[in-house]
């Protein structure tokens, strides 16, 4: 039987509060504790990692994050600030499966033309700096 999670969104303003959606949640993947983030990555170094390890499903980017994948859903309505988009959890992919991910949760992981080093980016507002990570077995 298919495990279901209730993800309440509520907006906040002087007359309304909005939504509730039903999103199948797949079990968490066991996960160990990630190794931590390296140091930052200057901004004129970063276009050495041309690669995005990040596997893809409909045309949408996967993130991993807690033992569990997902991806960025449409809004029901344009946001009235900045705020994460919705997540739409699915099956991580091979792939997508080691520890080494845990430590860019929710980010995207590239990785240089080499294989040598990796680089982990995540969104935010403002968006924390980009940094070196242990990469992740493809």
């Amino acid at each position: 039987m298919a495990r279901r999670t209730i993800v309440t969104v509520v907006g906040l303003s002087a007359l309304s509060c909005t939504g509730m959606a039903l999103t199948p949640a797949p079990d968490p993947l066991p996960f160990d504790d990630p190794p931590p983030l390296g140091k930052e990555v200057p901004y004129d170094k970063q276009d050495k990692f041309t690669k995005t390890l990040n596997k893809r499903v409909d045309n949408e980017t996967i993130y991993r994050g807690n033992g569990r994948c997902w991806y960025h859903g449409d809004f029901d309505e344009p946001p009235s600030s900045w705020e994460p988009p919705p997540h739409v959890a699915v099956e991580c992919p091979v792939g997508m499966l080691g520890h080494k991910w845990e430590a860019c949760k929710g980010g995207t992981v590239r990785i240089t033309d080499k294989g040598n080093a990796c680089l982990c980016s995540m969104d935010g507002n403002p968006p924390p700096p980009d940094r070196l990570m242990k990469c992740p077995e493809e």
